[in-house]
């Protein structure tokens, strides 16, 4: 709703793929999931023209979150302009390629 009502010009995440811009969000994303066996892709974007936007994972966790603490995490994720390296999140309005699959050495 808020995306709705505040930013209607933006894409639903709900047509949108999820990916990590980067390697380090990749990593520090699926170490807040706390699974080690996540398979990490190397993907590019096929229409380098389609709506994207970058923003900060961690403020879509339900976990514990009140309503207002929630809408106002929703607010954030949809306004922030600076978001740390290691929390990125790509929303995609289009469609990927995979190209590998990246091989971490812990």
């Amino acid at each position: 709703m808020v995306r709705r009502e505040r930013h209607p010009k933006l894409p639903s995440r709900l047509k949108a793929l999820f990916v990590c811009p980067n390697i380090l969000s990749a990593k520090s994303f699926s170490k807040f999931r706390d699974n080690p066996n996540d398979t990490i892709w190397k993907i590019e974007i096929i229409d380098q023209m389609v709506p994207s936007y970058i923003t900060d994972w961690t403020r879509i966790n339900t976990t514990n979150r009140t309503g207002n603490e929630f809408e106002q995490d929703a607010i954030e994720y949809w306004t922030l302009k600076v978001v740390e390296e290691s929390k990125q999140e790509m929303l995609v309005f289009g469609d990927i390629r995979i190209i590998e699959e990246v091989r971490l050495i812990n």
